[in-house]
């Protein structure tokens, strides 16, 4: 599958139209679909990237993953990114998710569909499985110095998307975050890594089958770590945290 996280860049042009799009509703539907391999561990997803899938998995799943991040991972997790980072999401520091959420759900709700549609259609030529592959055999299984076409589309579409998604966030406005008192980064990543390792060991005593499912893997390590390590975090440093807020 084309890299998870530079699914965003296909959405990039609805950003900025507030009016009509969320923003995080764009970008948690672009990778939703992949999430059912995260939460598996494996490569085995079979319900996210169908029609039923949007609507019992992609739907459900984008709203749980938002308000868990807007309400317990968001602020320390940007507090703990590297200054390139953090300066560029401080925008984003206090934002009145509930309050958001309460007053444009229906676009949020549009959103996460576009978001996954985009997602499914960059699947649609980049999976040896997809509808597109399987009846344009002859075209997506063409190879190039031994390596079928969707292979290649997978490869150098994650690559671009990637670049694209780098070069969207280097021209975002940079902000200034405010002091927390008493918060460690440190602290921070070591919760998130020590729960990251133990998500990771404990999937790993099982085995895996093939190198991509092991990257899987971690990267499903580490998104596990940083919910609880944030969870724990917020838990109790939330009157720290949450001093101020933004309205929507």
């Amino acid at each position: 599958m084309p890299f998870t996280f530079s699914h965003p860049a296909a959405i990039f042009p609805m950003v900025g139209n507030k009016r009509y799009f969320s923003a995080s509703g764009l970008i948690v539907g672009s990778m939703v679909p992949d999430f059912e391999n995260f939460l598996r561990m494996d490569l085995n997803g079979s319900v996210s990237d169908t029609f039923l899938g949007i609507f019992i998995f992609d739907l459900p799943l984008s709203i749980l993953l938002l308000f868990l991040y807007h309400l317990y991972v968001r602020d320390i997790f940007i507090s703990s990114l590297p200054k390139f980072l953090s300066q560029r999401f401080a925008t984003y520091f206090g934002f009145d998710w509930m309050g958001c959420f309460k007053n444009r759900w229906k676009i949020i709700l549009s959103s996460i569909f576009i978001g996954v549609l985009t997602h499914l259609f960059w699947d649609s030529f980049t999976h040896y499985d997809s509808w597109l592959s399987l009846n344009f055999r002859s075209f997506f299984y063409f190879k190039i110095g031994g390596i079928s076409l969707f292979n290649v589309f997978q490869h150098a579409s994650s690559l671009v998307g990637g670049v694209l998604v780098f070069v969207y966030i280097g021209k975002m406005e940079k902000g200034n975050l405010p002091n927390i008192q008493g918060f460690k980064k440190q602290y921070y990543w070591l919760m998130v890594f020590l729960f990251g390792g133990i998500a990771f060991i404990c999937r790993a005593f099982f085995g895996f089958d093939r190198f991509d499912e092991a990257i899987v893997s971690a990267i499903s390590s580490v998104l596990w770590g940083i919910l609880l390590g944030s969870f724990l975090y917020v838990k109790y440093k939330k009157s720290s945290l949450f001093s101020g807020k933004k309205t929507a």
